[in-house]
């Protein structure tokens, strides 16, 4: 198998940056966008091997693309990670009715990212 490629969408340039250089020391291949909308096309154009979605993104929400995500052939099984500020229980809910593999809460425990992100980079492989 190739390079691992993770899709990061967040509207945070500087969330974006630390995901990009943490998953970044595991070799793995980061691209970064700034919202759902961004992330529906660019995953559905290039099918990354796991998506993380920031849950409250403008013009469209993490659980709102993760619905997106799921209705397309080339993303319905791409594992979806969904990263939401401590006590955000709305946000938890939203995304896991809408079909997110897993849910992370900010800020980050980024060892506890970097095994969840490898286990189920382990399960596709």
């Amino acid at each position: 198998m190739g390079t691992t490629t993770i899709l990061v969408a967040d509207d945070s340039a500087v969330h974006c940056q630390l995901l990009t250089t943490v998953l970044g020391r595991e070799s793995w291949n980061v691209v970064t966008v700034e919202d759902g909308h961004e992330a529906v096309a660019r995953a559905a154009a290039e099918t990354p091997d796991l998506i993380i979605l920031d849950s409250r993104m403008p013009r469209m929400s993490g659980a709102e693309a993760c619905r997106a995500l799921r209705r397309h052939e080339a993303t319905r099984r791409v594992p979806i990670l969904m990263l939401s500020a401590e006590g955000d229980v709305e946000g938890l809910r939203a995304g896991l009715e809408s079909g997110c593999n897993d849910y992370l809460v900010t800020p980050l425990d980024f060892s506890e990212l970097i095994a969840k992100v490898k286990g189920y980079v382990h399960r596709r492989s």
